[in-house]
């Protein structure tokens, strides 16, 4: 909805104020997919190793993943880390 269908690509310049928004919106899901995939390495690394499991297919390691995710959130300092660390062409 945010995005209102921008298909924005975040490797150059916005051009409008609907590319500024869609590149917003496009840091945001990327940043929020990034968090994700780390908290679920993070416990493959640690809690089910420990539990001889190394994925997310048993019932006991999507609840452990799940509870971790659940919660979580996304704020400005974590857009602004994103945006100060990557290069803009």
């Amino acid at each position: 909805m945010i995005r209102n269908g921008s298909k924005f690509d975040v490797n150059s310049r916005p051009t409008s104020v609907e590319d500024a928004i869609g590149a917003c919106a496009s840091y945001l899901s990327g940043t929020r997919s990034y968090r994700e995939w780390k908290i679920s390495e993070d416990l493959k690394a640690r809690e089910l190793k420990n539990l001889n499991l190394t994925d997310f297919r048993t019932k006991q390691a999507k609840q452990l993943r799940d509870a971790r995710l659940d919660g979580k959130t996304l704020g400005f300092v974590h857009q602004a880390f994103r945006s100060f660390c990557t290069p803009v062409s």
